[in-house]
């Protein structure tokens, strides 16, 4: 058994009228070989897609996602605030 050591960071900032998440891994990534296959994951999409409809179009690049195998992945989410 390998003893891995994980790590997970979750920051949070706004400017002006835009909160943003960063969350950071030092996982695998997103595998290649998982990109290709035949099973397509949903998940990822319908965050994405939830995310632009709460923004309605005020925000560009909402839903990032940079992954590098066996290197970790960041995920960066983007809402703007609405004043009531």
């Amino acid at each position: 058994m390998v003893d891995v050591v994980g790590k997970l960071a979750i920051a949070a900032s706004i400017n002006k009228e835009i909160l943003t998440y960063t969350i950071l891994d030092n996982g695998i990534g997103l595998q290649e070989e998982n990109k290709n296959t035949m099973h397509k994951s949903y998940g990822m999409d319908i965050n994405k897609e939830r995310i632009s409809l709460y923004n309605k179009g005020k925000i560009k690049d909402d839903f990032t996602i940079e992954s590098q195998t066996n290197r970790g992945t960041k995920i960066i989410i983007k809402l703007h605030v609405w004043k009531s």
